[in-house]
């Protein structure tokens, strides 16, 4: 069974306590950390995404490592690099598997927290 989501403490704890649960990176997180590291290269944001998307799909740690390196040389902020190269390196194999297998759907666990979340605490709140 797949577990899908973004890949912290209490999400690697269901993995554990489901039989046969393997944990993948949801692709909404994913996507924000490559988005936030591709607006720092400016000009070259598109191409810097194809790269490291391309890297997850082929499962090429040193590649997507050396795309990193070279956005952090011009990064207004590097910050940014940084937080996405601890959060993908910390789960590469979930964020790959996310990429490689085609039994992998999409999730939409963080689309509808929000949107309960959202409506509960509106304007008028439920009871």
């Amino acid at each position: 069974m797949y577990i899908s989501g973004d890949c912290g403490e209490w999400i690697k704890a269901g993995v554990s306590d489901i039989d046969k649960g393997i944990l993948v990176m949801d692709k909404y997180h994913l996507m924000k950390y490559i988005n936030k590291v591709a607006v720092q290269a400016r000009e070259d944001a598109d191409e810097v995404k194809g790269k490291l998307w391309k890297a997850l799909y082929k499962g090429k740690k040193k590649k997507f490592v050396k795309t990193l390196k070279a956005v952090r040389k011009c990064a207004p902020n590097e910050k940014a690099v940084n937080e996405c190269k601890e959060y993908v390196l910390n789960n590469w194999a979930s964020a790959v598997l996310r990429m490689q297998d085609k039994n992998v759907y999409g999730c939409s666990a963080e689309d509808h927290v929000s949107h309960v979340y959202s409506d509960r605490m509106s304007s008028r709140p439920w009871a």
